[in-house]
Parts: structure tokens; sequence; C-alpha cells
């Protein structure tokens, strides 16, 4: 969804060669927001009821808790910087010590540095945020917040805020329904393709010895 996300694009068409930036994100409000869009008796979906999965033997227990932090609570993030800055890498990793929290570095092919927080909020707080800048440019998009309408994204720019963007769902079934009709967008990678450079960058600075997730701040 956020690959194909209108708001994201106008910031990159801003910013077509980021410099730096960051990524933020607070969630504590998704199972609120989830719930009153449910029937009476259901229970919100949570990660927590998954099965086992495969994880990598070489991590230890909080390199564990940073990927899936990472991978459940920062995906969108890590879409956003996979096709903002191809080619970018972690260089290190931390954790709180409630194991709740995360701050990572990332720096692209160039050496451009970005930097990447995952913050656990109380109930009711959400911010979920992207700012690019290069050396002419800057834009920072702020996210609608969970199964309320996409319009709430605003992207800021040195021109002003705008905001109204369309609902990247239905840009998302568009893209989909051009590809099995025969129409590959050269612009954006498959979703396979894109899923394994996410799941690459979040294991990227949790798997180097030097750069081990710490419990620290």
């Amino acid at each position: 969804m956020r690959a194909h996300d209108p708001a994201l694009h106008a910031a990159l068409a801003h910013v077509p060669e980021p410099a730096g930036g960051w990524l933020v994100k607070a969630d504590g409000a998704d199972e609120a927001a989830r719930r009153r869009l449910l029937p009476a008796g259901f229970s919100p979906y949570t990660f927590d009821q998954d099965p086992p999965q495969p994880i990598p033997g070489h991590l230890e227990p909080p390199q564990v808790t940073a990927l899936q932090i990472l991978l459940w609570q920062g995906y969108h993030l890590l879409t956003a910087l996979v096709l903002a800055v191809p080619g970018t890498t972690a260089t290190s990793c931390s954790i709180d010590p409630a194991e709740s929290s995360l701050h990572a570095l990332l720096h692209g092919p160039n050496g451009e540095p970005f930097t990447l927080v995952i913050c656990a909020s109380p109930a009711g707080v959400f911010r979920e945020q992207i700012h690019l800048a290069d050396t002419a440019a800057a834009a920072t998009v702020d996210f609608a917040r969970p199964y309320e309408p996409a319009a709430a994204t605003q992207l800021t720019t040195a021109d002003g805020a705008r905001s109204g963007f369309g609902d990247p769902f239905v840009a998302m079934w568009t893209a989909v329904n051009a590809r099995l009709t025969g129409q590959h967008p050269a612009d954006l990678p498959t979703s396979a393709d894109l899923a394994l450079r996410v799941e690459d960058l979040a294991l990227a600075g949790l798997a180097r010895p030097h750069n081990r997730t710490r419990r620290d701040s």
C-alpha cells in the first residue's frame, strides 16, 4: 500500500534524490481504531496471535525483538525508504530497556544519513512522518491515522502544505489490475521484490556482530 501512496510519490517527486532525512512512527492508536470498525463481540487482531515465525539463528533475543518492531511497526517506513533511496544499508540499531522503542541509523549508497525511530506511545497517540531533504529542497509527509481517510495525509514543502491525496488502497489495487492486464510500471518494483528489499534492510543492521542491537537507549 505504501509503495503506491500518492502522497509519498509527491514527496519523492519534490526530493528525487534525498541526501538525508528521518522516519518516525509512534502508534498507540491502532487497536482502538480497529475496534470501532469491528462487529460487536469481535476483538482486534494483534500480532501476538500469529503462529511462531522462523527466525534467523544468529540473532540474539534483543535482536529478534528489534526485527519484530522493524517489520511489524516499521514496515511502511522501510518501504518508503527503499523506494526513496535504493541501496540503503543499516549501520546500527538499538532498542530501549523496555524493548518497545527502536532507533536505527541507515545510510544511502553515497553515505547519505537517515534516522529511523519507532516509539511505543500511549493509547490514542499516533504519528507517522517521513522527512526527506537534499541540497535544494525538503519534503515532509504526515500520514493519516490508521483507518481514517487518506485525504488527511499532509505533505509540507517550502511552498506550503498540501493534503487531500488519493486513497493509497485505490492506487494499490489500480496497480494490481494493471499488472494483471499485462502492464508493468517501470518505476515500481514488484511487490515480492519490494518485500525482499524491506526484509533485507531490516536484517542488515542486526546481523553484524560489531553493531549488535543493544538494550540501552
